[in-house]
């Protein structure tokens, strides 16, 4: 998946970066940089099983803050999960709703209508 100013959760609502994102406010959430100077952000959406079984919510922003992505991935993080289309995922939509809203409430992210 490629970086983007807007994104669209498959199953969910679409994202856009907010004129208001500030480096130290990632930071502040939990972002790490990596080793090309993104921001990096992993959460678990199935803390029980443990980092490297749990599905997982991953978002990065580029350096410059002017583009991200937004990938829901199985434990292994090899590919890309649709968690709204199951029920029994309920949980897990739960989780994901709770670090969007984080984002949205620092005004990190905004929603697309």
């Amino acid at each position: 998946m490629a970086f983007e100013n807007t994104v669209l959760v498959r199953g969910d609502q679409g994202y856009r970066i907010s004129p208001e994102i500030k480096a130290f406010t990632l930071r502040d959430l939990g972002f790490a940089l990596n080793n090309a100077g993104a921001f990096v952000q992993t959460n678990m959406l199935e803390p029980e099983k443990g980092f490297s079984a749990s599905r997982k919510l991953k978002i990065t922003f580029t350096k410059d803050l002017t583009a991200f992505k937004i990938s829901l991935l199985s434990g292994n993080e090899a590919i890309n999960i649709d968690i709204f289309s199951n029920p029994k995922d309920k949980v897990l939509v739960e989780q994901y709703r709770f670090f969007m809203k984080q984002l949205i409430d620092r005004k990190v992210i905004e929603t697309i209508s």
